[in-house]
C-alpha cells in the first residue's frame, strides 16, 4: 500500500455508506460487543448535523481510518471547541501516518470554521497517549465522570 493512494474525506450527506464502514471500523478497532447499527434515517440525521465532523481515510473502498468530533459552543468566547469523541486507525494501517493526517484534516475543517481548540481524551496507559504526545497534544490531568441516562426500574 503507498500512502499517497490514501483519501481522506470530510463526510457529508452523500456518505451514509461511509458512515456506517466507520461504524464499523470503530466496532472492531475498539473491540466492542456487536449492537444493531443505526438506521439510515439516523445515519442521514447524523451526517446534517453541522456540528458533527466526520472525517475519514479511505483505501480503495475500505475505511481504514476515521473519527468523529463534535463542535461544543463555548459560553466564554464567540467561537466553537470541538471534542474528539473517537478516533481509530484498523491496526493494519497503524504507524503509518494515518492518525496524524486526520487529526490535521479536522483541524484544516474546525480552523476554516473559526473553531478555537481541538481536545480529546485518552485512558492512562493507552498507547494512543504516546501518540497524542508525539503529534502536538499538550496532556491535561482531569477525571474523567460519565453519568447514565438509563432509568432503573
Amino acid at each position: 500500500m503507498n500512502v499517497n493512494e490514501i483519501k481522506y474525506l470530510h463526510l457529508n450527506l452523500n456518505n451514509q455508506a461511509e458512515l456506517l464502514k466507520l461504524i464499523k471500523l470503530y466496532e472492531n478497532v475498539f473491540e466492542m460487543e456487536s449492537f444493531p447499527y443505526p438506521s439510515d434515517n439516523y445515519l442521514v440525521k447524523l451526517l446534517k448535523n453541522e456540528n458533527i465532523i466526520f472525517v475519514v481515510a479511505k483505501y480503495e473502498k475500505d475505511i481504514i481510518g476515521g473519527l468523529t468530533a463534535h463542535e461544543l459552543p463555548s459560553t466564554y468566547f464567540e467561537a466553537n471547541e470541538v471534542y474528539v469523541y473517537d478516533l481509530a486507525v484498523h491496526p493494519n494501517f497503524q504507524k503509518k501516518g494515518i492518525g496524524s493526517r486526520l487529526i490535521e484534516e479536522l483541524k484544516n475543517i474546525s480552523c476554516s470554521k473559526g473553531d478555537k481548540e481541538i481536545f480529546l481524551q485518552a485512558d492512562v496507559g493507552d498507547d494512543a497517549v504516546d501518540f497524542y504526545h508525539k503529534i502536538g497534544g499538550v496532556p491535561e490531568n482531569v477525571i474523567h465522570f460519565s453519568f447514565s441516562c438509563n432509568k432503573k426500574g
